[in-house]
């Protein structure tokens, strides 16, 4: 039996870099998940691909989320004052839920700056005839 040289098996050790759909950055996808990780390791992309999956079974499992809705519509009926309750006997935990509100609140604010949207932007026109700059305010 002859041997057959062996030949020179090049394995491709550097696997290829992909662009995160969130951050936008390159990142070495997991080997064993093959093609199909689409999300940097990073906290922040990670999150947001567990948020858009959640979406994603809300909308494909209505029925669900309809039930879990009356549950808690339920729940809640058969207890009327539990949060003024809770409230009153744990004042910290009302003092943090103040803060995260006005924390996420500030944060939902700037996201959705009104001095930036259209309805309130104001356009300017040229008016060549007059060769003057006046303003127009929409809305």
């Amino acid at each position: 039996m002859v041997a057959l040289p062996m030949e020179s098996h090049h394995c491709s050790c550097r696997r290829k870099r992909r662009h995160c759909l969130c951050c936008k950055e390159l990142f070495e996808p997991d080997p064993r998940i093959k093609d199909k990780q689409h999300y940097c390791p990073r906290d922040k992309c990670l999150t947001k691909r567990q948020r858009l999956n959640e979406k994603d079974w809300r909308i494909r499992n209505p029925d669900c989320v309809a039930y879990q809705q009356e549950q808690s519509r339920k729940w809640h009926k058969a207890r009327p004052r539990y949060s003024q309750k809770r409230r009153h006997d744990h004042p910290d935990l009302a003092a943090k839920n103040r803060e995260d509100t006005r924390l996420r609140m500030q944060k939902m604010r700037r996201m959705f700056d009104k001095s930036k949207s259209i309805a309130f932007a104001k356009v300017r026109f040229y008016n060549e005839k007059e060769m003057s700059l006046f303003s127009y305010s929409a809305g």
